[in-house]
Formats: structure tokens, sequence, C-alpha cells
């Protein structure tokens, strides 16, 4: 039977290039110079002549989560051998230190789906990436007249997203899976996450909602996070915040704006159309939950808006 191996060092860059291709070789070098690969972090089915059948590689991130890529089945028959792969990749990660798996695969790829799900992963979500050309900065867009964003604090940013998570139609089945601080790191790892693009929403002294766009190479952000409690949802407020954000970020020189929204959650993706974002790409989150705590977004883009 084929055996499933720990990567040995000489064989890093042979294991890379079959998971990742021959194509993709500087997202290979990036990968071998970030310093974010351990020892264990690549997993491999070696067969009897020892070539590598099938690879597994988990990625840390911020907020204590990581990402897994694994080979693609390419017949049933391959399931089996993928799946003992992301168990060896998952059980390695898991114990160290971090509490959430994550994988985006294709829509179509019921293949990988399985393996993954026999791995002990469950389906999250479809979650549509969707991006927005930011025109030229005019006057900033106004502001229902009782309505103002205000720098915060950790503590206090923290406190309002926990309220804005209430009755999510985004990824409503990662709440309670992370802690806030750590979900916060996540959101912030994405780029730079200057302090005008890090905002609560206020209603007179009473915060209400909070907005996080973090700033990346090559003139784009990414909107990690936007959200408001229930009670002013459906007002029209969301696509007020989201447009005064996205104004901010082009005094930042960016061009374009990225977020990724769950299928099911409908009036953010209305509003985000309104909004004038389009769709780039859809993926599928499967999530694999070691310590049961509190909710995620990492580059998983929650919103719960309107």
């Amino acid at each position: 039977m084929n055996e499933v191996i720990a990567v040995p060092e000489n064989r890093r860059r042979e294991a890379l290039q079959h998971l990742l291709g021959g194509k993709r070789l500087s997202a290979i070098q990036r990968l071998e110079s970030s310093g974010r690969l351990a020892p264990d972090s690549l997993w491999a089915v070696e067969s009897p002549s020892g070539s590598l059948a099938a690879v597994a590689l988990s990625i840390p991130n911020a907020g204590r989560t990581a990402t897994v890529l694994a080979s693609r089945p390419k017949k049933p028959a391959d399931i089996p051998m993928v799946t003992r792969v992301v168990t060896a990749s998952r059980d390695a990660a898991s114990g160290g230190g971090i509490d959430l798996l994550q994988s985006l695969l294709s829509p179509e790829d019921a293949l990988s789906l399985e393996a993954f799900q026999r791995a002990s992963f469950e389906f999250l979500a479809d979650l549509h990436t969707l991006k927005l050309r930011v025109g030229t900065p005019k006057e900033p867009p106004s502001l229902p007249r009782d309505i103002t964003l205000a720098d915060v604090s950790d503590d206090e940013l923290t406190a309002t997203m926990e309220a804005t998570y209430e009755d999510t139609l985004d990824c409503a089945n990662l709440r309670g899976l992370r802690s806030t601080q750590d979900i916060l790191d996540g959101h912030r790892s994405g780029g730079i996450a200057y302090e005008e693009l890090t905002q609560i929403v206020m209603r007179g002294d009473m915060p209400i909602g909070c907005a996080i766009v973090t700033c990346g190479p090559q003139s784009i952000a990414d909107l990690a996070y936007i959200g408001l409690i229930p009670s002013v949802r459906g007002t029209g407020l969301g696509e007020k915040v989201l447009q005064h954000m996205v104004f901010r970020a082009s005094l930042r020189r960016i061009r374009f704006v990225r977020l990724a929204v769950d299928d099911v959650n409908t009036p953010a993706r209305l509003m985000y159309r309104r909004a004038g974002f389009s769709r780039e790409s859809t993926q599928r989150a499967v999530i694999h939950s070691v310590k049961r705590l509190q909710v995620d977004s990492d580059r998983l883009g929650m919103s719960t808006t309107d």
C-alpha cells in the first residue's frame, strides 16, 4: 500500500511542484522563503516506486487558523489517497496551536469535497469574491445626520463585532469557533490596517457597527469586515458606511476593493451589487474545527449589513 510520509527537506520542492504545478514557480519560491512552512507542514503519499502520488500542505495564518491545500483527485479511486494526506496535514497542524483549518475548493470539484469531508472537514459556504474599481476621490459620501465613524480601541472594536454577529447570514456555522481577538487578528493580516480604515459606526454615543479595510500591494484593498447590529439592518445604512469606507480607501490611492460574501447572504450581495461590485470567482469553503470557541471571517469575508 502507498505510504503517507512527512515530506523531507530534500523533497520539498518536488512536493510543492506536484501540488502547485510547474507554472506556479513564483508561488513556490514565495512559500519557501516565507518562513511559514513548518517541518511537518507537507505530507505526501509515496508510491512503491518512490514517486509522490498525492500531496497536502498546511499553511498557518494569523488568528490561529491554517489553510490546507491538497492534490485534486482525478478519479473516484483517488479520493482515499487524498483523504489520507489531508488527514495527516490536519493532524500535524492541529498540534501546533491552530483552532481552525480551512480550505477553498472549486464548486465543481465534487471529488475534492468528498476527500476533505472524509477527513472530517465540513462544508461551510459558497463564497463569492467581488471586486470594485474605485474612482478618483471626490467629496466624501454623506452619512445620516446622527451617524459618525470613529477610531476605536481593540476592546471597543471586539465588543461591537460580537454584537454584529447576532443573526448573521454570512458563514453562520462559524459562530462560536474562535475568540473575537483571533478573528480581528485574522482580519488585519490581509494587509495594512490604517487607523482611518478601522472604524466603529456610532449613532450618537452608541456603537452600532464597524468596518475594517486593509490595504495591500498593487493598489488593492480588502473589505475585511463590515457589520451592523440587527436593529439597524435593512435601513440602507450599511451601503452608506460601505461608500464612506471605499472613499477613505481611495485617499490611499487604492484602485480596487475586494471582498468575499456568502452565497446565502442575499441582502449583502444585493447591497454590493448596488455599490458597483462585480463577481470575480466563487469558491467552496470547508472547515475543520479544532476548538469550538468563536466566529471566524479571516480572508473569508463575513458581512452582516443590510
